[in-house]
């Protein structure tokens, strides 16, 4: 199983959760992809784009499971949008413009059609906490239903990063291993 973690918006590999994840799938003989994205300051969608679709060129996507952080979660559909794949985990994730002025430019980009993500992925799970301070209520909400999932909804989880406490996340893990 090839697993490719995402991080989001002024992130890198490894932060939150990611080193934690990366550790454990690999000891568990998973072969795990995990770049920092370029420009995470102030990213460029095509390009985040442009580097996930390298990274993967020669993944078998019948065995990729993409786990993606907040606006990770954006350009992991972006992905599904044009390839199929066996899964998907969003942490914190959204697909819509909600308002947030540092990453309003790169949501309004492109409007995702859930749909064709839907129909290119074999299995969805989602997580978020239900006071996380940067994504809202709404955007969060709209992911499972546009998906047709129930999310996992971590009581007090916040943004489900490092700032909230998430370094290790088992429930991330079992899932992941689930799909895989």
């Amino acid at each position: 199983m090839t697993i490719l973690i995402l991080h989001g918006l002024q992130g890198y590999a490894g932060e939150n959760w990611g080193q934690w994840l990366q550790d454990q799938l690999v000891a568990k003989g998973h072969t795990v992809i995990m770049p920092t994205l370029p420009k995470a300051d102030h990213p460029d969608r095509a390009e985040w784009l442009r580097t996930v679709e390298d990274l993967l060129k020669d993944v078998d996507h019948d065995q990729l499971v993409v786990v993606a952080h907040s606006l990770g979660v954006v350009t992991a559909q972006d992905y599904a949008e044009g390839h199929e794949f066996r899964g998907l985990v969003s942490v914190s994730g959204f697909a819509s413009p909600y308002g947030h002025p540092m990453n309003e430019y790169f949501v309004a980009k492109h409007w995702i059609d859930p749909h064709m993500v839907r129909d290119n992925i074999k299995k969805i799970a989602i997580f978020y906490g239900d006071n996380d301070p940067h994504v809202s209520r709404e955007a969060l909400v709209e992911l499972p239903r546009e998906f047709g999932v129930r999310p996992t909804i971590i009581h007090g989880g916040g943004h489900l990063n490092a700032a909230a406490g998430f370094t290790e996340f088992p429930a991330l893990l079992a899932v992941v291993e689930k799909m895989a």
